[in-house]
């Protein structure tokens, strides 16, 4: 099982990235150090109870960078934090994406792009990175995306109009990474199956510790009940079952 560090980290940067959405980077040298592709940390939350789980976006030295968007009332005070501010960090926790030589389609849908950004630039060859909002106003700032990139919007404001899934059907076909809503993570799930190549998705889920204590981020899965926290948050498409 990897090591998980339990820090207090120094916000250095908070720099507003699309509309409702920050990046926040942080001097967390033991997280830095030893996170992968796919793994999140449990963020304190200031006058909250529980953490909130955010995927590393970004390493850079002594470094991660996470984004964070306002959903709730969690994120919304994340989000207001300024330079300087102490959290407590729990990191790096759950699996990660696997690491694919040959050619390969990054799927991202809105903030689900933090941890396909920091496989992007792990493993920089032979990645077709898609990359969908609902409009222009909700994408990334550009300094924060690779420059061979394709968007899709929603409402055709920017980039291929469409879903990010339409898009990728676009392209020609390869193993499939994705992260991003439910919803989204079904039709990979069947863009795969069509096109007869493997499939590996990240879930977004709510959780309360992180590390497989309490339960509250369990799924049914072909092979029974999984922890989205440890046995994931990455699993093999064709183990899942969305109820959509």
């Amino acid at each position: 099982m990897n090591k998980k560090y339990d820090i207090e980290s120094a916000i250095l940067k908070n720099c507003i990235v699309a509309k409702d959405t920050i990046a926040m980077e942080f001097h967390a040298p033991q997280i830095a150090q030893n996170v992968l592709p796919g793994q999140f940390v449990m963020v304190e939350t200031p006058t909250k109870f529980l953490r909130r789980p955010l995927s590393v976006a970004g390493v850079d030295g002594n470094r991660i960078t996470l984004i964070i968007r306002k959903v709730g009332e969690g994120t919304k005070i994340l989000t207001s934090l300024r330079r300087n501010t102490r959290l407590k960090m729990l990191g790096p926790l759950g699996n990660s994406f696997p690491k694919i030589d040959g050619r390969k389609i990054l799927v991202a849908g809105g903030i689900g792009i933090a941890p396909l950004l920091l496989y992007a630039n792990c493993f920089p060859k032979n990645s077709d990175f898609v990359y969908g909002e609902k409009n222009s106003e909700y994408l990334l700032d550009e300094n924060y995306l690779p420059k061979n990139i394709k968007i899709s919007t929603d409402d055709g404001s920017r980039g291929f109009a469409g879903n990010v899934c339409d898009l990728s059907r676009t392209l020609e076909h390869a193993p499939i990474l994705a992260c991003g809503p439910e919803p989204m993570l079904a039709e990979v799930i069947n863009i795969a199956a069509e096109w007869n190549v493997p499939a590996f998705v990240s879930l977004e889920s709510r959780m309360a510790c992180g590390f497989g204590v309490c339960n509250g981020c369990a799924i049914e899965t072909t092979q029974g009940f999984k922890k989205i926290c440890t046995d994931g948050p990455v699993f093999p498409a064709e183990i899942l079952i969305f109820s959509i």
